[in-house]
């Protein structure tokens, strides 16, 4: 591979050449932008060697968000989500110029350059110490002694920001950033069709729950209508004649008045796009986050039609997998942690399962007996559950390791 002593491009090598083609015909085809993005982070991560990588989406509100990570270990990369001031600060300078980045928190003086993204060294000042100043403060819980972020562009359009950190000092930093910023360049296609593949299916869904309002309140709508307002005018024909005749009426009216303010409601909430919960993606922050902090290999396998879940039921079900796997980076000695997300038309569930050497203590002891143990964070949580209509469950297999299991019935939540 030729230096860059003379600013020329440095090369790559033909097998990273082959590889970063590998790595991108991996994403062809899929078109969850999530899924996508946390492999191409994964892959990216493992061919330039940098210890943290993320691809970030803008969005319609002036925001820009992870849309998935590998090697994060704080919640300030893993779930970043900053508003931004188009032209101003470090992603909003990005977005506007269409730069590559270079930010070294600790060296002096404190400022954010360009860097050529055939070389990978460092060009021109481009912002300077307040706004560097800001971005530290940023970093700091990544530990980062480098932070770059580049465009992600396709036909002129911006459609994500590849954005990596090394946290300690590598001996070609330069040749790092090189790769990263052709992976950036041929990842694009796969980013944009799964991004546009998510749109149009909110598009496609939008329009179905109108169509599904305007049906109902033109068909149910009317026949509770007509039913309450022929109960009324019935009721007062037979107030003199037949007063008990006329009681039932009324009542009659009362349900189909009651009936009809219920069928409103759930016209306005049909009516409303609900925020997408994504369990997926923070199941896969979670593990993405334990790897990275225990070295023990995550994986993340999901079932069933995907659907929005309320707030009390997500936050529930996130609980139940970070404690777990918090248990099983303390106590369980395992090799490998697989996540199962389940969702059937009566239930989501979450399962973490690990291969280590099961439940600790009395744990393990009730386990043998067919109860259910677990420590005070499980417990606490199985209250929880049980609260919500759920259940939770822990248990030793046979052949060594453990199984954690929350099971939330959301036939009537979601």
């Amino acid at each position: 591979m030729a230096t860059d002593a003379d600013g020329h491009a440095r090369r790559l090598t033909q097998a990273e050449l082959e590889e970063l083609i590998a790595g991108i015909d991996g994403l062809a085809g899929i078109l969850d932008p999530v899924v996508v993005a946390t492999r191409a982070a994964e892959k990216a991560r493992a061919l330039s060697g940098v210890d943290v990588v993320g691809l970030a989406a803008p969005g319609s509100d002036r925001t820009v968000a992870m849309l998935g990570n590998a090697g994060a270990i704080s919640e300030w990369f893993a779930r970043l989500r900053v508003d931004i001031d188009f032209g101003q600060g470090f992603m909003g300078t990005i977005m506007s110029l269409r730069l590559p980045l270079l930010f070294e928190p600790h060296a002096a003086p404190e400022a954010i350059y360009a860097f050529n993204p055939e070389s990978g060294r460092r060009a021109d000042l481009v912002l300077g110490g307040r706004y560097a100043a800001h971005l530290a403060n940023r970093v700091e819980p990544e530990q980062l002694e480098e932070y770059i972020g580049l465009p992600i562009e396709l036909n002129g359009g911006l459609v994500g920001l590849l954005l990596a950190g090394n946290r300690v000092a590598k001996p070609d930093p330069a040749h790092s950033r090189v790769l990263l910023a052709r992976f950036a360049r041929m990842v694009a296609p796969a980013l944009a069709a799964a991004r546009q593949a998510r749109e149009r299916a909110a598009t496609e869904i939008a329009a179905e729950r109108e169509r599904i309002a305007v049906d109902l309140h033109d068909t149910i709508g009317q026949i509770l209508f007509g039913i309450g307002a022929s109960a009324k005018r019935s009721a007062s024909r037979a107030e003199q004649i037949a007063p008990e005749l006329a009681g039932t009426l009324r009542a009659i009216e009362a349900e189909a008045s009651r009936a009809g303010a219920h069928l409103r409601e759930i016209l306005r909430t049909i009516g409303q796009p609900q925020k997408d919960l994504e369990l997926e993606t923070e199941l896969r922050i979670l593990a993405g986050m334990f790897s990275a902090r225990s070295g023990i290999p995550s994986d993340v396998v999901v079932s069933g039609a995907r659907r929005a879940l309320p707030p009390d039921v997500f936050g529930t079900l996130v609980a139940v997998a970070r404690e777990a796997l918090h248990n099983v980076e303390k106590h369980a000695e395992a090799r490998t942690v697989v996540l199962t997300l389940h969702f059937d038309p009566e239930r989501t569930s979450v399962v973490v399962q690990d291969d280590g050497i099961g439940l600790p203590g009395a744990s393990r002891a009730a386990a043998s007996k067919g109860w259910t143990g677990a420590g005070m964070g499980l417990s606490s949580l199985r209250r929880r559950l049980d609260r919500l209509g759920g259940r939770l469950t822990t248990r030793r297999l046979q052949g060594g390791g453990t199984v954690v299991s929350a099971t939330l019935d959301t036939r009537s939540r979601a």
